[in-house]
């Protein structure tokens, strides 16, 4: 049961280093979407590779906005899990992060 829909999603930008080492991953939050659809309390989980994506994933995440659907007209908060993906088809990991990131 859906109880928020993405409103506006701002896209991260590719890191620098990532691109240049040709990496592809992802980054995985635990958000609170508070009763006005904030993005709020964004705790990083994990990211493959490990400790890359971290920071421009945050950063848009916290220009996410979300819109309360039919069946949250009380519009509760909640929390849930993001992940937010990083692909180039030129990946040298790309199998790998693949693997990692498939939710």
């Amino acid at each position: 049961m859906e109880l928020w829909a993405l409103k506006r999603v701002t896209k991260p930008s590719y890191p620098k280093v990532a691109q240049m080492t040709k990496k592809a991953g992802c980054a995985r939050f635990i958000i609170t979407i508070d009763q006005h659809g904030n993005s709020k309390d964004i705790t990083f989980l994990e990211s493959f590779p490990a400790g890359m994506f971290i920071n421009e994933s945050r950063e848009a995440l916290s220009d996410w906005h979300w819109q309360a659907t039919s069946k949250n007209s009380q519009q509760h908060a909640i929390k849930r899990t993001v992940q937010i993906d990083y692909f180039m088809k030129q990946a040298i990991n790309l199998d790998e992060a693949k693997t990692f990131c498939t939710i």
